[in-house]
């Protein structure tokens, strides 16, 4: 394996940055998997879904760590959902990289979790335990008004299958959700359905998967570097 030439140990905050020195394979992409910032919703830990809130203001300072703490990555594409609170967060991340433009994916979508959004976990099993339980259980089971594993698990795989295809040896950033990241990382790493819900993604977190041409490696889950050198308590994303 060699290390990519032109990445430096630093970035231009003066911090060590292991997502600047990389030892890259030939025919492997390197997946850079964020999830947005904060919004009230988040605050409040309800199921958001399709439902499609700005970010609040710690969501915005999230944010803005994020793409200070990636300013000096060398990004060769960036693809980001089309909800508000990715594509606020991607804003950010990409005004450091003026060379880069956004691929709006509408695969990147949240899970739709139709009569839930809006509601937290405790709500949900209290108003709808028997949907709830399904959904536990059976991969064909949806929210009413939602969709199942098997249909996200469908569009985050022909995502996976463009990006292999269209980014061979480079560096592709996600700006996404908990949810349909989650699932990209079961495909990528061919982790068997049952495993679902066995990673959740924190808030304003920073995941690194590398794409070979057979198979996957889960580099980095669940980072909160970029927080952690803003100031901001890692301690306030926990469980949102």
């Amino acid at each position: 394996m060699d290390e990519k030439p032109g990445l430096s140990k630093e970035n231009n905050l003066g911090f060590p940055n292991k997502y600047l020195t990389l030892h890259w394979r030939n025919n492997m992409i390197r997946l850079l998997l964020v999830r947005h910032g904060e919004t009230k919703l988040n605050s409040l830990k309800c199921f958001q879904g399709q439902s499609n809130p700005d970010l609040n203001a710690p969501g915005v300072e999230q944010a803005n760590a994020l793409a200070q703490f990636l300013a000096d990555v060398e990004l060769h594409a960036l693809y980001c959902s089309e909800q508000k609170r990715a594509l606020q967060t991607a804003d950010r991340i990409i005004s450091f990289h003026n060379n880069l433009s956004m691929i709006v994916e509408p695969r990147l979508r949240e899970i739709n979790f139709g009569l839930w959004e809006g509601l937290t976990l405790e709500e949900i099993q209290i108003k709808y335990p028997t949907d709830w339980a399904a959904w536990q259980d059976d991969l064909q089971s949806a929210p009413t008004g939602g969709e199942t594993f098997l249909e996200v698990r469908k569009r985050t795989n022909e995502l996976l299958d463009v990006i292999r295809s269209q980014h061979p040896d480079q560096t592709v950033l996600i700006v996404a959700h908990a949810g349909v990241l989650e699932v990209l990382i079961y495909q990528a790493l061919e982790i068997l359905p049952r495993m679902r819900g066995s990673v959740h993604l924190y808030t304003a977190s920073l995941s690194e998967l590398w794409l070979y041409e057979h198979g996957a490696s889960l580099i980095h889950l669940n980072d909160l570097s970029a927080l952690e050198h803003a100031g901001i308590p890692i301690e306030s994303v926990y469980g949102r």
